[in-house]
């Protein structure tokens, strides 16, 4: 079998930061090239790195049965860069992340094949945060064909592959259908301090997230449909509104005050000269807190519904379906048996602190 001279080189393109290893430094990466039936072809082999601080992470890109896959072929057709998913594992923690390649053909043995004029673009979809929000991406060629691809964004980001030098158009879709998830009283009571300007907005977000009808305006009108969603009146907002709202990262309001006058376009255009990453920010509507979890893989899990529940008051049983007058203030003296704390309770829309 004969052996032959292709250039690769490997970056990590992006790690996840839940093992504090924000950088990586690629170590141990060997690449060989055979003639195969197909042509020339490249064996990457990866098998472990280190962070800036020594720890060492195991890497495989992916499994089959009971062993890791420590090698990816590679071809004429990957000529250029291209994106390769790849895990990392440490102590029994795991995450992803995607490996850079550029392979390059210096004896010429892909003439035949190769588009040397091939780039990607990647980036992530990320809450203020720096939750991950899944959705979708799509991607319009502007030519002629008008070519259409789409790809899911996940916890590693999203990623289009081996794309022409030409002009593109990019724009991130909404997949989520829990619209309240991440909405509380907490959110209303924050536009409401917003209104009565005891605690403005400092951020061009926070307008954004607190305008649920989209008037372009925060007042009591989005309190209401706030209001509606968290007590489950309503599962979606009006007009066909989204439950969240993408911004580039890269974008600049003229007015921070007034988002509205400069949002930008829903498509992106993109001349692409070469490989481009593209961030975006990921507003959910009604969160003005920035409290949503952008997905079940986050620390913390949030549950709602409706119960009753007794609580000792001496001698009286108080239960939180009972009628209170509007404007009536009651104290309520709670004695915590078997359990740690509780910061708050949300009975309808009074928002209850309870001390320890």
């Amino acid at each position: 079998m004969r052996r032959n001279l292709v250039f690769v080189k490997l970056f990590f393109f992006s790690v996840l930061t839940s093992m504090s290893a924000e950088k990586i430094t690629q170590r141990e990466i060997s690449t060989t090239i055979s003639i195969g039936k197909n042509g020339p072809e490249a064996i990457v082999e990866i098998d472990r790195v280190f962070d800036p601080e020594g720890r060492q992470y195991f890497m495989s890109f992916g499994y089959s049965k009971d062993s890791l896959i420590k090698t990816k072929k590679l071809d004429c057709n990957n000529i250029g860069k291209t994106m390769l998913k790849c895990y990392y594992n440490n102590s029994g923690n795991r995450d992803s992340t995607y490996l850079l390649v550029i392979l390059q053909d210096n004896k010429g043995l892909c003439s035949q094949k190769q588009n040397t004029d091939t780039f990607s673009i990647f980036g992530s979809i990320k809450t203020q945060n720096g939750r991950t929000v899944e959705a979708e991406v799509e991607l319009v060629k502007y030519d002629i064909s008008q070519k259409r691809s789409k790809a899911l964004s996940n916890d590693s980001g999203y990623i289009f592959n081996v794309m022409e030098q030409e002009f593109y158009g990019l724009q991130v879709k909404n997949t989520d259908t829990d619209f309240s998830r991440g909405l509380s009283g907490a959110d209303i009571l924050r536009i409401q301090r917003h209104i009565l300007s005891i605690d403005r907005f400092v951020s061009s977000y926070q307008y954004l997230a607190a305008d649920v009808n989209w008037d372009k305006k925060i007042n009591s009108a989005d309190i209401k449909l706030l209001r509606d969603m968290i007590l489950g009146r309503i599962s979606r907002w009006p007009n066909f509104l989204s439950a969240w709202i993408f911004i580039p990262n890269e974008w600049k309001f003229t007015n921070n005050t007034v988002p509205w006058n400069s949002m930008p376009g829903v498509w992106q255009n993109i001349a692409l000269q070469g490989s481009i990453q593209k961030d975006y920010l990921a507003i959910k509507r009604g969160d003005v807190n920035d409290s949503n979890h952008g997905n079940l893989w986050d620390n913390e899990i949030q549950s709602r519904g409706s119960y009753s529940e007794e609580l000792a008051l001496e001698e009286e049983v108080i239960r939180n379906d009972l009628l209170i007058e509007e404007m009536e203030k009651r104290t309520i003296l709670i004695n915590l048996i078997e359990i740690n704390s509780i910061k708050s309770s949300v009975f309808g829309t009074k928002t209850i602190t309870v001390k320890k």
